[in-house]
């Protein structure tokens, strides 16, 4: 084995710490501008944002798709790794890869607009909290979906402790805090009848990968607090809390009711969280420039 020295730069992620604010900041610039220059973007004018609200109506076909599912799977590599506020953009246009249209492709070119202007964003970790936290933000867009009135779940997780490890004898410690570990913007498999059940569902979702990521770090030998789920809809939080099944819930899937024995085995706690402080809001749908800049920064996204 060799000491290759500090990390700095490992498959198209730049990691940089700043040890005086004890802070790591993990980033694509490079990466971003080998995309912008590959696909000739790189002298294109900025936008604020990666998504627009998009009015369904026929466009012309693109003669070929090759280029369009290269720059999308570009863009999806970017998003698994270190850009969530490009999520939502990137899930809508994967949707069109078969027979994108030319209005799907002025969708891709406004993604790559917005990452020109914000090339050196990245996520931050690090800070002075101690804590042992799990948390999450699960949201919905109710019918989102103008064609099929499918609704969209949006998933944001954040971690909030210090890790030690013993490798090769030697104590290496880690801090996770302020930026967001996983995330996810994905269609729903089922037309939701009500918000609530659209909610519900996606804190469903949200209560899986809380206990998958808690049982993870439980086997790197750390105890976590039980998780904390956001949710901005009461009607939801209440369904998860109840235990009993009435009239109003017999059409929900019985697999969404998982939640629900998650909350009464205590592994998960539903906490209500208002609209304006909900990060995942990001993920499921196009928002304006304010609230857009407002959760990507709760995300842990910021300039180098």
């Amino acid at each position: 084995m060799k000491d290759l020295g500090e990390l700095s730069l490992i498959l198209g992620m730049r990691w940089k710490r700043n040890r005086a604010e004890r802070k790591s900041n993990l980033n694509q610039t490079t990466y971003i501008q080998e995309i912008l220059e590959k696909f000739g973007m790189q002298d294109c004018k900025v936008v604020s944002t990666p998504a627009v609200k998009i009015i369904e109506e026929d466009s012309k076909k693109l003669t070929t798709n090759e280029i369009y599912m290269e720059v999308v799977g570009s863009l999806i590599y970017l998003t698994t790794c270190t850009r969530p506020d490009i999520a939502y953009a990137v899930s809508k246009v994967s949707e069109h890869l078969k027979d994108p249209t030319e209005k799907d492709w002025i969708a891709v070119k406004r993604i790559l607009r917005y990452l020109k202007g914000t090339q050196d964003v990245g996520l931050v970790f690090g800070g002075k909290e101690a804590r042992k936290d799990l948390e999450g933000w699960a949201d919905a867009n109710w019918a989102g979906d103008v064609k099929s009135r499918l609704s969209r779940s949006g998933l944001v997780n954040k971690l909030h402790f210090r890790l030690k490890l013993i490798v090769y004898m030697e104590q290496i410690e880690f801090k996770i805090a302020a930026g967001a570990i996983s995330w996810s913007s994905k269609k729903q498999a089922n037309v939701a009848l009500s918000t609530a059940e659209a909610e519900y569902v996606s804190g469903c979702l949200g209560t899986q990968e809380a206990i998958w990521l808690r049982r993870f770090i439980g086997g790197l030998g750390e105890t976590l607090n039980t998780p904390i789920l956001n949710m901005d809809n009461q009607g939801a939080i209440a369904l998860g809390k109840n235990p009993v099944h009435h009239s109003r819930t017999k059409h929900i899937d019985i697999k969404y009711h998982f939640i629900r024995e998650k909350v009464l085995n205590k592994e998960i706690n539903l906490k209500y969280c208002p609209t304006q402080d909900m990060i995942a809001d990001t993920l499921t749908k196009a928002l304006a420039k304010p609230a857009f800049e407002k959760f990507t920064r709760m995300m842990g996204l910021d300039r180098e």
